[in-house]
């Protein structure tokens, strides 16, 4: 079983002149889920609790004023950790193999 599971949506507008929205996603084996939008203006982050709260309407973390429990913040730094652990490895891997841009 693993312990994390992340996953990344991407949706694009750009036909109806909309900005493309982006979200990423990490849950963990404790039940603790953690949504990122880190497209601006709205960069934020969403935390649940999903065995108290399956349907995700009672947001945990507010950006303003974080309030946490000293467990909904231990989840909260490890889920942000690895998800920016993923993030950075996969940009790692796609300079990697991606061609050089002409120029």
């Amino acid at each position: 079983m693993r312990d994390y599971v992340y996953s990344e949506q991407y949706i694009d507008f750009g036909d109806l002149g909309l900005l493309t929205a982006y979200e990423q996603t990490s849950r963990n084996v404790a039940g603790y889920k953690l949504i990122h939008r880190p497209y601006k203006p709205l960069n934020r982050y969403r935390l649940y609790y999903l065995p108290n709260d399956p349907w995700e309407e009672f947001d945990l973390y507010d950006d303003f004023s974080p309030n946490l429990t000293s467990e909904q913040q231990a989840n909260f730094d490890d889920l942000k950790a690895q998800m920016e652990s993923l993030v950075t490895v996969a940009r790692r891997t796609v300079k990697a193999v991606s061609p050089p841009r002409a120029r």
